[in-house]
């Protein structure tokens, strides 16, 4: 029972982090002026993105400050996420494959 639900999560956290890394070098390429703020693709990249990832980012901005003028938060977010995917796999599939 256990590995459509892991699939599922696994899932979703994947594509959660591919939204994460792209709205994060979409931020980065605009403020090295490599792609323009104004083009309709890059402002729906970036209003989609802001929309999944800011709320996640804010809390943990809240307790980590920023490094150098670097923000960290997106990496400690990453980080969380692969945990709580090797948690979820510990918990869902672990137990199957010892049977």
């Amino acid at each position: 029972m256990g590995y459509p639900i892991y699939w599922l999560i696994h899932n979703v956290i994947f594509f959660y982090q591919i939204v994460i890394f792209i709205y994060l070098i979409t931020r980065i390429l605009i403020q090295f002026e490599v792609v323009n703020s104004y083009n309709q693709l890059v402002q729906f990249i970036l209003r989609f993105g802001s929309a999944l990832v800011e709320p996640a980012l804010a809390p943990i901005r809240r307790f980590l400050p920023s490094f150098n003028g670097i923000d960290l938060s997106p990496l400690v977010l990453l980080l969380a996420l692969g945990f709580i995917d090797r948690i979820a796999y510990w918990l869902l599939i672990s137990p199957l494959e010892v049977q």
